[in-house]
């Protein structure tokens, strides 16, 4: 009798421990089943250079910028998502992108969230193509470093650089803020900014000389006013003359 309840207290324990291991491997099972479900890159390799798309995760959109030109009909995105994951219409496969593309992605537990992929054409070209000053005498045109994305701009002597309205050109599709045609003053560097149809831009930093090189703009006493030294100079030539004259007027008028 002893024997007897000695082995079914053996077999109960052990029973207690089978179920225990199960209970632990099914909660550990339930914990590798994740709910991550992430685009984590979208990519255009078969495109020269590849474009790597903007991923918002916010509003769960994803957007590219294409060369103009670019098939849309035929795009083969590379996508990466959460480990563990699926996404439906799978990576690799090419799709017609003429108009927005869901994408579906499958979380180990079986959740899921849907990314709408939009693909748009438009150039990177943000280039300043010309900076000129026409209301100077001759027009000044600027010398663009685009590599360092510098202008600099010579001037005549005298020309007041507090109000200068460039006319400024960029490569098409691009839009260019402070708008051409807009007064500026130059007396220090001016920022331009330059914005390519795919979003992309570069600034510019525009620095005006005073003329000659990088004179100084000539003082107002020699100019008389007028922005012109030559101008300036015919007048104090006349002013100069007419003393001149009077004081010889005069001397000859002094009695002997």
């Amino acid at each position: 009798m002893k024997k007897f309840i000695k082995n079914s207290l053996y077999l109960a324990v052990a029973g207690l421990m089978i179920l225990a291991i199960a209970n632990v491997s099914t909660v550990s099972g339930q914990t590798q089943n994740s709910n991550e479900k992430t685009i984590t890159s979208f990519t255009l390799d078969e495109l020269s250079p590849p474009v790597n798309a903007t991923i918002d995760e916010t509003s769960k959109t994803i957007t590219a910028f294409v060369p103009t030109g670019t098939d849309l009909t035929n795009l083969t995105p590379t996508i990466s998502v959460s480990e563990g994951a699926t996404v439906t219409p799978a990576s690799e496969v090419a799709q017609d992108f003429t108009n927005p593309v869901t994408y579906t992605v499958r979380a180990q537990d079986g959740s899921t969230q849907r990314y709408t992929a939009t693909i748009k054409t438009g150039s990177s070209e943000k280039n300043i193509t010309s900076f000129t000053f026409d209301q100077t005498n001759p027009p000044s045109q600027g010398n663009i470093d685009q590599t360092g994305k510098r202008i600099t701009v010579d001037v005549p002597a005298g020309t007041d650089v507090t109000n200068l309205t460039p006319t400024i050109e960029t490569t098409q599709g691009s839009t260019v803020v402070p708008a051409s045609g807009e007064p500026q003053d130059f007396s220090t560097p001016v920022e331009y900014t330059v914005t390519a149809e795919d979003g992309t831009s570069d600034t510019y930093t525009v620095t005006v000389n005073g003329g000659d090189g990088g004179a100084p703009a000539a003082p107002g006493w020699l100019t008389w006013g007028t922005g012109s030294i030559a101008w300036g100079l015919i007048i104090w030539i006349i002013i100069i003359g007419l003393v001149i004259y009077l004081i010889s007027w005069l001397s000859k008028r002094r009695p002997t």
